[in-house]
């Protein structure tokens, strides 16, 4: 989504290894989920469409998702 938006160089990717006992992502996101987004307020969000459908409402070209509610659902 970063890719197809446009908007992959305004975003920065951490990689990490959520098995991993050392690793940080519990520190912002307790149910361990991967991909996970923090926005640049804060807001945490761990759910692929949830980041999908954020992407999609930031960048300035036609958006990936249909707004007409029945074809909306079926795409997210």
């Amino acid at each position: 989504m970063m890719i197809e938006t446009g908007l992959g160089g305004q975003i920065d990717r951490v990689l990490t290894n959520p098995w991993n006992p050392k690793t940080d992502l519990g520190g912002t996101n307790p149910l361990g989920k991967v991909p996970a987004m923090i926005t640049s307020d804060g807001v945490e969000n761990f759910d692929s469409r949830v980041i999908c459908d954020h992407l999609d409402a930031l960048h300035d070209g036609e958006g990936l998702y249909p707004l007409e509610p029945k074809t909306r659902l079926v795409a997210l």
